[in-house]
């Protein structure tokens, strides 16, 4: 075989690899092939006989990894596959925490991916442990429980081929065509950001050179083009997300110097999680001042909103202005 592997090459192998580590008994080449179509476009997945061919070279030159059985249909399998292991106590209720709590946090793709494990760690406590060590289990899970601190909402529908095609495209650099807001455009994807219930691409329009944030479930139609792009030098999505890109940026200053009043009865809650680094808490009389380094956003602004009462912004002049104008179209609204 040639030393020279493209990428697309590499990609279907690995993605080759992934479907097999969801399989205990193995797969044949056929089923190979069909769970490859359901991955990549039809017209780039190569016949049976050629992926027969990388299979086989993959088990010469990694017999570790790989290997198949002789009767036919040939099945192939992982000879280190974590499905063909049985799933001690604290696997089977790790994947139980998993499936109650992060699971709705996981795009549809991922989801997919587990759900062998769920079914798997189900199976094993089942089948493996009595009926009292079960019920053990049971109230175990019912003693733990995790609080979104915001309200919870119930996510958009997503059509997980346009979030599978997205995110082929985010691993390929290639360009996309995108139905948009009922707009069609070619976007180049640098990003993928799942943000409470929402889920995000960040990238660039057409050649425009300023990044934008697309929502998956606002993607109405996506098309793969063959147009490779490359990426910007200086674009990195932690320091995107660090400059408060995703946090609504308010109009003025960026970071503003924070000084405000609260009430005894919530600067606990306060205290206990830091608006920055260089947070400062004292008390002053029947109040306590905080002091803090924080960025200018609409979010920032909702949050000291919840305080109602209990709160009263010192600085910036601005922001106090602010709030002292929705508080009275508040009053009039309410009256």
């Amino acid at each position: 075989m040639n030393n020279t592997i493209n990428k697309t090459y590499l990609l279907r192998n690995l993605e080759m690899l992934k479907i097999l580590s969801f399989s205990k008994q193995g797969k044949t080449t056929a089923e190979i092939h069909n769970a490859l179509e359901q991955c990549f476009n039809k017209d780039s997945v190569p016949s049976i006989r050629q992926i027969q061919r990388d299979l086989s070279w993959l088990e010469d030159n990694y017999s570790n990894l790989l290997e198949s059985e002789g009767k036919k249909p040939k099945k192939w399998k992982l000879i280190s596959n974590p499905l063909t292991q049985e799933m001690d106590l604290n696997t089977a209720l790790a994947f139980l925490l998993i499936e109650k709590y992060v699971k709705n946090l996981l795009p549809i793709s991922s989801i997919q991916y587990l759900s062998p494990y769920f079914k798997e760690y189900k199976s094993v406590l089942d089948k493996t442990y009595p009926i009292p060590q079960k019920q053990k289990i049971a109230k175990w899970s019912e003693k733990i429980a995790m609080i979104p601190r915001s309200l919870q909402f119930i996510p958009p529908e997503i059509n997980p081929q346009i979030q599978k095609t997205m995110l082929l495209a985010l691993f390929e650099n290639k360009k996309v065509k995108l139905l948009y807001k009922g707009k069609e455009n070619h976007f180049s994807t640098l990003g993928f950001v799942i943000r409470g219930e929402m889920t995000y691409f960040i990238g660039l329009f057409n050649d425009y050179t300023d990044y934008r944030q697309v929502t998956l479930n606002r993607i109405e139609a996506v098309e793969i083009t063959n147009k490779i792009f490359t990426p910007p030098i200086d674009f990195k999505l932690k320091q995107y997300i660090d400059r408060g890109k995703f946090q609504f940026p308010a109009e003025g200053e960026k970071m503003i110097k924070f000084k405000a009043y609260f009430d005894k009865k919530v600067i606990k809650s306060v205290r206990e999680l830091s608006l920055s680094k260089d947070q400062v808490i004292s008390k002053d009389k029947n109040h306590y001042l905080l002091q803090a380094t924080v960025q200018n956003t609409e979010q920032f602004l909702w949050w000291v909103l919840g305080f109602g009462d209990k709160i009263e912004v010192i600085k910036p002049i601005s922001l106090r202005k602010k709030i002292t104008k929705i508080v009275k179209k508040m009053t009039q609204t309410y009256q």
